[in-house]
This record gives C-alpha cells, structure tokens and sequence, in this order.
C-alpha cells in the first residue's frame, strides 16, 4: 500500500496527511498502543512551571505530536489536529523518586482519543525531598524532576521518542541558560513507511521468485508466531482474568557493565548479542528452578524464542536523522538453552552463535523479509491469527543503545566539572503496553552514561509478578557471572 505524501486540504481546512501504513494500522487496533518514558533530570535550579509549560507548547508543533487519526475515504488517515491545547500536561510534587515507577505504568494504560488527539501526554513531577548527593564539586542543592512521556504507538517508536524527548531536554536546557528566543529548529519530519514498503514488496518478489524459500520461510513463522507453545506458559497465572501490564526494573552499575561490554567486545559480539543470550539462558534457568520438564530431555535444552526489535531506518537510503514515526520490524531467533551453559563454560559460545545469526539476518534484510513471510501468509490464510490465542512467543526484546546521543548537553554536563552545565539526565527507562495482544514479555535495555539499564515489561494475563521478578533477579546474577 502506497503511504507516500499525500497531503490535501478540503473545505472546511481540515488537512487530511497521509492514510496509515500496515504497522501503523496494527497499533491502532491492537491492545498494544501506549508508550511510556520515563527521564530523571537532575538540575542546578528549580524550573517555574510556566517554563515546561513554553517547552511543552514548543513541543507540540513537532509534527507528529500535532496529528490525530480518523476516517477518510473509508481508511484511517492522520490528519493535523486543530487545537494547540495543554490539556495533556500535568503538574505533580512527590517526597520520593520511588513513585515514579507508579505514574511510568499508568501511562501504559493511559486512554487516547485517536480521532481527536493529542495522542501524547506528560507528565511533570518535582521530587520534592530527595537526598541528593552532589555531583563533582557542587555544593547547590540539585533539583530533581521525573518527564513521564505518554505516546501512542501509532505515531513513535522508539527512536522517535527519543529524539522527541532529546529536543524537549535542550529546550530546557536553553532556559536555564537564561536564553529567551527558543523553538523548535529541529527539522523532524513525519515520515511515511514508503521506504519500508519498496523493500518488503522486493522481497516479496523474492519470495514469489524461489516457492521452495517462500515455503520455508512462511513455515518458520507459523511455527514460531502462531503454532509454538512456549514452556513458560505453564507458569501463567491460574485464571487470565487480568489484563495489565506492569514493569519490574533492574540495572547495572558503571563498572559492571564496562566489564560486560568489554567481555562482549574480546568475544567479537555486539552488546546487544550478549545481553540477549544472557536473557534467553535466565528463562531457561527459571524454567528448571520451576520444576518444568525441558523440550528436549535427551539434551536438556528449552526453547526459547524472541523477536528482536529492528529500526528499519537502517535500510534506508538518505538521511534518516530526524525521520519520526513508527518504523520497526523484528528477527525472530530459536535458541536451543542448557541452564547448565554457565556452569558447562558454554555461555559465550551461545553468545556467539546468537550473533552471527543475528547478524546474518540483519546483513540480509531479515526484517523486510520477515514484513514480506507475513504478507504471504496473512494472504494464504487472512484469519490464521484468530486461531491461535495464547502468546507464542516467549519474548520480544528493545534496545536502544547509546543513547547519551540524544542528550548531548546532559552528557557533557555528566563529564565536566565545569559548573556551568546545568542539567543531568540520570535514569531513563522505556516501556510499552503489552495487554490485549499475543506478547507475553518485552525486555528493554539501553545504555546511559556507560551503564547498562533494563526493565521487564510483562503481560499479567500471562505471567505472573513472581516469574517477572525472578527473571529479572536471575538476568542480573548471570551477567555477573558471565564475567568472572
């Protein structure tokens, strides 16, 4: 489907964008529509509310934030909302930084109103008695603020929120410089998916070219997106009445996570490949721990299979630096995992053979390939979701990288000791809702001011608050042993 600019304005000056792509229509009709983000900033003063408020205005001409969704020629379209209101910012004080983590999964639950928007919101909050402990030679108290962002899955993703919430950051930053002539200078643009399409009607042609591939591939996907089972269903909740998502969080301190990515780098894997082996060898261990029968008893291994979330951007030609909206496929991988490879010394050889999988996949257009399966199968058997209800897949995973990229200012204020860098951004954590949809997990983790941060996003109508806990824990205890 073409998605390419087609702005119009009629009569009544409505201006109708441009009709949705497939991945943004799914997000529309799915459970799976909120995105929560959470920044801690730490600054050398207190911000008045009219300045986030002036940000805030600031923020909302960036395209994407300044559109809705309704029918237009019998198709959902985004078209510009009319109204520049701040009905979607609030104001809150908290004594401590541990309720952030409250309002962070409440926005997974936050309502939009799609055809008359605004599909995003924030929230503001000041920590009003945290103990601060002073950076470098500062003897001013600093002043801590929680960004809670709210967005519809519609118009970002993940690389879009942060360059949204990037830009929001140095309009602050800006202000208490003392600058008064601030806007938005960034040249984002809302992008439409014609790229992707081009790309997933090549492979589709591929595909139509070799049956004997296309067969293979469309079988691999109802293997793993429609048939699997996943052994860790069998630790579900034992009625599936409640349908939320909640989010447990751990990280990692800066020198145990510079040994990891040191490890990662000597084994010649990405951080990504490692972290990821670790996640799928902590479901294995769980597994066992829980008494579950492994599905293969003559090798000892359990199954796990994860789709790997992919910026499709990077197949892209031109410059994609400000290129907002919703532009992501995944690479789905089948691990085969002993919970004995730590104690075996096989942990970095099942690294390793995650990576050049990976890798392989990634080189090979295997998002665009896994768009263009899909297709085909949807097209054999349009209904073939409807047959299947329990999630099959044992989780998806989201990694951001470096995203000190995106605060540069913060970044440099984390390095110097020069007292005239205002403003820190000192925790983030990303979530997305996971209720009313076939997902059972969603790992995401990042990496700030040279710490590694991960969080569990988990569907409580699948998975329990002690299975999520206790994956979390068990993540953490394996990447340290990993490295001993």
């Amino acid at each position: 489907m073409d998605v390419s600019n087609e702005e119009e304005v009629c009569s009544n000056e409505t201006v109708w964008l441009r009709r949705l792509g497939d991945l943004e229509e799914y997000f529309l009709a799915e459970g799976s529509s909120q995105i929560a983000v959470s920044l801690t900033l730490r600054s050398l003063r207190k911000f008045e509310e009219e300045e986030f408020r002036k940000a805030h205005l600031l923020l909302s001409s960036v395209p994407t934030l300044h559109v809705c969704i309704d029918d237009h020629k019998g198709k959902p379209w985004y078209r510009k909302r009319s109204a520049d209101d701040q009905n979607n910012l609030s104001f809150l004080e908290e004594p401590s930084a541990d309720t952030i983590m409250k309002h962070h999964t409440d926005m997974l639950h936050h309502k939009y109103t799609a055809n008359t928007g605004p599909m995003w919101c924030l929230k503001i909050i000041h920590i009003s008695k945290e103990d601060h402990d002073q950076r470098n030679a500062l003897t001013e108290e600093l002043h801590t603020y929680a960004l809670v962002f709210g967005f519809h899955h519609s118009i970002t993703d993940g690389n879009s929120n942060f360059l949204i919430i990037g830009h929001f950051v140095a309009m602050l930053e800006r202000m208490i410089k003392g600058e008064t002539q601030i806007s938005t200078e960034q040249n984002f643009q809302f992008t439409p998916p014609t790229q992707t399409e081009l790309l997933t009607n090549w492979e589709y042609v591929k595909l139509q070219l070799l049956p004997w591939n296309k067969r293979r591939e469309v079988n691999f996907l109802k293997d793993v997106l429609i048939n699997a089972r996943p052994k860790l269903l069998e630790l579900s909740p034992s009625t599936h009445d409640e349908k939320m998502t909640r989010v447990v969080r751990r990280n990692f301190d800066e020198s145990l996570s510079k040994e990891f990515f040191h490890r990662c780098k000597r084994e010649s894997i990405t951080i990504h490949s490692g972290f990821s082996a670790v996640i799928d060898l902590a479901m294995a261990v769980v597994m066992k721990k829980a008494g579950l029968v492994a599905d293969d008893n003559n090798n000892n291994t359990f199954t796990i299979t994860c789709s790997h979330t992919i910026n499709l951007r990077r197949y892209w030609w031109g410059d994609t630096s400000a290129a907002l909206g919703t532009h992501i496929s995944g690479i789905v991988s089948e691990q085969k995992v002993d919970p004995n490879t730590l104690e075996n010394g096989d942990f970095w050889s099942l690294a390793l053979d995650l990576h050049k999988r990976l890798q392989k996949d990634i080189r090979g257009r295997g998002p665009c390939r896994l768009l263009a399966s899909y297709g085909v199968m949807l097209k054999e058997d349009p209904d073939i979701e409807s047959h299947s209800d329990p999630p099959s897949l044992c989780y998806t995973n989201s990694n951001m990288g470096l995203v000190d990229k995106y605060f540069p200012a913060s970044s440099v204020a984390a390095q110097s000791e020069d007292s005239t860098c205002h403003l820190e951004v000192v925790d983030i954590v990303q979530s997305s809702s996971l209720h009313n949809c076939r997902l059972l997990m969603l790992i995401n983790f990042l990496t700030l001011r040279g710490r590694l941060l991960y969080s569990i996003d988990y569907n409580t109508e699948w998975v329990t608050d002690q299975t999520a806990v206790e994956l979390a824990d068990v993540i953490k205890e394996l990447l340290q042993k990993s490295i001993e």
